[in-house]
């Protein structure tokens, strides 16, 4: 079943190795091609090819560029948004038949909240897609809502269907 599936969630799991290796993990058989073209859809080619914004750690020696360069312990040497736009690369390397956005914003600030929107936004065109997210304009576009509480969906319907209603949904965007 998790074949079926692109996740990308709150805290992407990153290993203490490459950039290359962190966005082809699960698709060892990814060609260099296939993990830049992930890597641009992703909008995560700019920081990765440019080495923009690094962690640089004291006594690091000739660290490696590019897609060799080590992200760090839990990607310790990344911004929350690089870390989900290699998130991203990882599950747009993936092929699969339908998403899944796990709160894939919520630890980000504004600007980086953008620039992984932009590239959700793109994966998302032409599939299934199942985001979870308390943000609001993480929701905007998606076709249907489903608000859910205790266990139960308490409202479904389009972004400015449910603010129309002023039921939950408006009420949760007011307090946002």
């Amino acid at each position: 079943m998790r074949s079926l599936f692109g996740l990308v969630g709150q805290e992407p799991f990153l290993f203490n190795e490459s950039i290359n290796y962190n966005i082809k993990y699960t698709e060892y058989n990814a060609t260099k091609d296939e993990i830049r073209q992930a890597a641009i859809y992703s909008n995560a080619i700019n920081f990765i090819e440019k080495d923009e914004g690094f962690a640089v750690e004291d006594g690091d020696e000739k660290e490696k560029v590019g897609f060799e360069r080590s992200v760090g312990v839990k990607g310790s040497k990344l911004s929350g948004g690089q870390k989900q736009r290699l998130a991203i690369a990882r599950a747009v390397l993936k092929k699969p038949n339908a998403f899944l956005f796990d709160e894939a914003t919520s630890a980000l600030d504004s600007k980086s909240e953008k620039v992984v929107m932009d590239a959700l936004s793109r994966l998302s065109q032409g599939k299934t897609t199942i985001s979870i997210a308390h943000r609001m304009g993480a929701i905007e576009d998606c076709d249907v809502i489903f608000v859910i509480g205790g266990k139960k969906v308490l409202e479904k319907g389009g972004f400015h269907e449910l603010l129309d209603k002023q039921g939950v949904f408006w009420k949760l965007n007011q307090e946002e």
